[in-house]
């Protein structure tokens, strides 16, 4: 049975990293919902490659179906799109395919989809994931600094390093939450000591952090085109403010969502199937309500588009 990691927090600020950048992953990876994409069509693959190199092909191969596989293109046309695309999985054939355009269709060519628009340079979500990732960590490490701090009741001025490690000995006393900790007269030192008291409650910020981290959040669910918004702000708001807000989103929307769609038409067109793709809007507002936000109420943005 093999024995769970034990997580070292040396380096608080590398391990929250670590995790936050799985949890915005993994959060991507299931942000759109494809309906229709056939069963042979591994999504797990298609979507991982999708946002960590922003392309992914899918074409029909041989008797196995249609697949997403690693693969290259090459070659530009009129509008300076890729033409030609060559698989590179070791376990497949080598296959050379025609890439298709919604202008340019290809029978039994490539089809891919794009994370965004940029077809000339993709671009993926790890820029995105890092930036938002690093934040989040070092909100957590604050909020670990302050949870510390709000156990420091004094700052003891000493005269020498021998006093000093009798001053350190008594505050490892403190913090382990020992009631008392001063069992002789000059535990700290034999000179005159100064202490400067420190109020527990003006180091407990957590509850500021706290919203601080969950403002990150919605930031990131916004440059996804997220409506996260709480009501009671949204009261709060003057209307050109708020219309102004539902268009950058619709616009943020369309950032990731449009390239989907054209993907799908491209694919429907070559192969004559029937597949579209939408926020996945049930995760979405599962997450918005354990976040503590809502979208009922709104007007002029629905994230089931």
């Amino acid at each position: 049975m093999k024995k769970r990691k034990v997580m070292s927090f040396d380096n608080p600020t590398a391990v929250y990293m670590d995790y936050h950048r799985r949890y915005l992953w993994n959060f991507l990876m299931n942000l759109f919902k494809w309906n229709g994409m056939p069963e042979t069509v591994d999504l797990r693959f298609f979507n991982d490659k999708l946002l960590s190199e922003g392309w992914s092909p899918v074409f029909e191969y041989r008797d196995i179906g249609y697949i997403s596989t690693d693969g290259a293109y090459s070659g530009l046309d009129h509008y300076y799109r890729p033409v030609k695309f060559e698989s590179a999985n070791p376990v497949l054939k080598t296959v050379k395919r025609q890439v298709s355009h919604l202008d340019s269709i290809k029978e039994g060519g490539v089809c891919i989809c794009y994370n965004t628009n940029n077809y000339r340079a993709p671009e993926s979500m790890n820029e995105i994931v890092e930036i938002y990732a690093y934040k989040l960590a070092q909100l957590d490490v604050s909020t670990d600094t302050s949870i510390v701090n709000s156990r420091v009741c004094m700052i003891p001025v000493v005269g020498d390093e021998k006093e000093a490690q009798r001053v350190i000995n008594n505050l490892k006393d403190i913090y382990a939450g020992k009631p008392a900790t001063l069992s002789y007269k000059n535990s700290f030192g034999s000179g005159e000591i100064n202490i400067f008291p420190i109020k527990a409650r003006d180091n407990i910020v957590t509850s500021e952090l706290a919203d601080g981290k969950n403002n990150i959040f919605r930031e990131f669910l916004e440059r996804l085109g997220i409506d996260c918004v709480k009501i009671e702000k949204k009261e709060r708001v003057l209307e050109s403010e708020a219309e102004s807000n539902q268009q950058e989103l619709e616009i943020n929307k369309c950032i990731y969502l449009e390239p989907r769609e054209r993907f799908c038409e491209e694919l429907n067109r070559t192969f004559g199937l029937n597949v579209s793709v939408e926020l996945n809007a049930e995760a979405v507002k599962e997450l918005l309500r354990e976040e503590g936000t809502s979208d009922e109420g709104k007007e002029g943005h629905d994230t089931d588009k």
